[in-house]
């Protein structure tokens, strides 16, 4: 990556030695050019787009006149390397919207590498550049191009190109321009990205309420039917004392499944609103993994279940060790109930890039082979949006596959 940041890259022209170069115009004619493309770039950056693909087409349609260049593109850059062309706006036939590129093979990896702005008044006679495979298929020979962030991370870039060199350059003034469009560019992406936070926390919002509404009145129903029944029972001359004890356990056991919700319900909140900070620490993995299955089977009939762990040794973790428990219990719960019969449920902790990979899944042991079709209960989803909420808070993001025979989940926590 510093490789390309030692290469000797065009300069950009003074504003007022660019303005003398161009003999064609006048003072006045220059002046009022200048001033017709500062109105354009305000304009732009100022108007309202209803999608971002009308932003995008404004914006290099605009530019192109602004330049005077033939080919507008507004890419995006995949941290697998692939150049991906969101719109463009060419004579050039072969450059069509949503194609995919490898980076190295776009003059845009130049850009990319440098983090800035970048202007090549004419290729063929850069000598890094002459043998690129765009200039050898295409010869665009003048190329300007900006980054494009969001959050301070590179999306892409906004870039013009011609098959007709700029014989006087870039001047300073255009790479202004061009980086106040990919500013704003960044700036709508940025928006609507919080825009769709806004919807999906929204839509957690609505889950929210509908797991907490028929998560909740069913102890609560259970609670008050039961009262009212041990409550008959105790008015009869010849009520049954046993089964009036059995109820009262009952009604503590409802009690006790409704007030762990509504601690789930608080924690839950606390987390999604930050009032709960994480309390991290280094802790042994080998060790935690074994004491999350030991907390998770505490009190627990012995089951045809099997729940084992599987730790790279001498693995260290950074996390919050109660709140990473509490996720692992969910999802242990999870992986029993999406298990048939004489499963083998494994929790693996493996090291990996520098970090640790979470993973939990089911198999079937080799000896049973019986109710493979065996009906497993269903989820109400609230266990696991706490889940997501802690792991999320972690800086990870769950992947979770749930059927009616497997069950997987997966996430990677990054190291210290």
């Amino acid at each position: 990556m510093n490789g390309c940041k030692a290469l000797n890259y065009p300069a950009f022209i003074d504003n007022q030695h660019y303005q003398s170069l161009d003999l064609d115009l006048s003072e006045k004619q220059r002046l009022e050019a200048m001033l017709d493309n500062i109105s354009r770039v305000f304009l732009l950056t100022a108007s309202h787009y209803d999608s971002f693909d009308e932003l995008i087409r404004e914006y290099l349609l605009s530019g192109i006149e602004i330049f005077s260049l033939e080919t507008g593109i507004v890419s995006q850059i995949q941290n697998n390397g692939d150049y991906i062309i969101c719109d463009v706006v060419s004579p050039v036939k072969e450059l069509k919207a949503g194609q995919v590129f490898a980076l190295k093979d776009t003059y845009c990896r130049h850009v990319y590498e440098t983090q800035d702005v970048l202007g090549f008044p004419e290729v063929g006679k850069l000598d890094f550049m002459r043998g690129h495979p765009v200039y050898e298929n295409l010869k665009l020979e003048a190329y300007l191009s900006a980054p494009i962030f969001v959050r301070e991370r590179l999306f892409g870039t906004l870039n013009f190109s011609s098959t007709k060199a700029r014989l006087h350059g870039f001047s300073e003034q255009e790479r202004n321009y061009i980086r106040q469009l990919a500013h704003a560019i960044g700036n709508y992406l940025l928006l609507r990205e919080k825009e769709q936070q806004l919807l999906q926390l929204n839509q957690r919002l609505q889950n929210f309420v509908g797991f907490v509404s028929h998560d909740l009145r069913d102890p609560l129903g259970s609670i008050s039917g039961l009262s009212k029944l041990a409550h008959k029972k105790l008015e009869q001359a010849d009520s049954d004392k046993k089964r009036v004890l059995s109820l009262i356990e009952k009604i503590d056991q409802a009690t006790e499944n409704a007030t762990e919700l509504v601690h789930s319900i608080l924690d839950c909140a606390a987390l999604n609103c930050g009032k709960i900070k994480l309390n991290k620490r280094r802790i042994d993995a080998e060790s935690f993994c074994q004491f999350c299955i030991d907390s998770f089977m505490l009190g627990k009939e012995p089951s045809n279940k099997e729940i084992v762990s599987l730790c790279s040794p001498e693995l260290h973790l950074y996390i919050d060790k109660q709140r990473m428990l509490q996720a692992l219990i969910n999802l242990l719960n999870n992986a029993v109930k999406y298990s048939p019969a004489n499963s083998r449920i494994e929790l693996h902790l493996v090291e990996k890039n520098k970090g640790c990979e979470f993973s939990l899944s089911n198999s079937i042991r080799p000896d049973h082979t019986e109710d493979l079709h065996s009906q497993t209960p269903s989820s109400t989803g609230f266990g696991l949006d706490i889940v997501r909420t802690i792991i999320e808070a972690h800086g990870a993001e769950l992947e979770l596959i749930e059927t009616s025979k497997n069950f997987q989940a997966r996430f990677f926590i990054a190291a210290l």
